[in-house]
């Protein structure tokens, strides 16, 4: 389990997250704009990034927890791994393209 920014990360591998919800804060700053919630009630079950989410806020105070499911098999966890192969095979043939200096500074033949 970790905190980072404010957001609370659980689990065996630390996939899932919780964060608090405070939109109280933003009605007395000098903002351009604020945003208050009366009543919010989410639930979501993601089928491409797999997972579970819920939304609950009241009166500008709640809570956000996700629970993320293995992407291994799954048609997103799939592109993923693909994408990572590629970017990792046009690394290696960027540092075997690499120019190499045919010149010596010593070589009197060049100016």
């Amino acid at each position: 389990m970790k905190i980072d920014s404010g957001t609370l990360f659980f689990g065996s591998d630390n996939q899932h997250l919780a964060y608090w919800v405070n939109e109280w804060s933003q009605l007395f700053g000098k903002y351009n704009w604020f945003h208050f919630t009366l009543i919010r009630l989410d639930c979501e079950r993601d089928l491409v990034v797999p997972g579970f989410e819920l939304v609950f806020i009241i009166l500008g105070l709640g809570f956000r927890i996700r629970w993320n499911d293995d992407w291994e098999g799954t048609e997103f966890g799939n592109r993923l791994k693909d994408l990572e192969q590629t970017i990792s095979a046009e690394k290696e043939l960027k540092s075997v393209d690499e120019p190499v200096s045919s010149h010596s500074p010593s070589d009197p033949h060049t100016s």
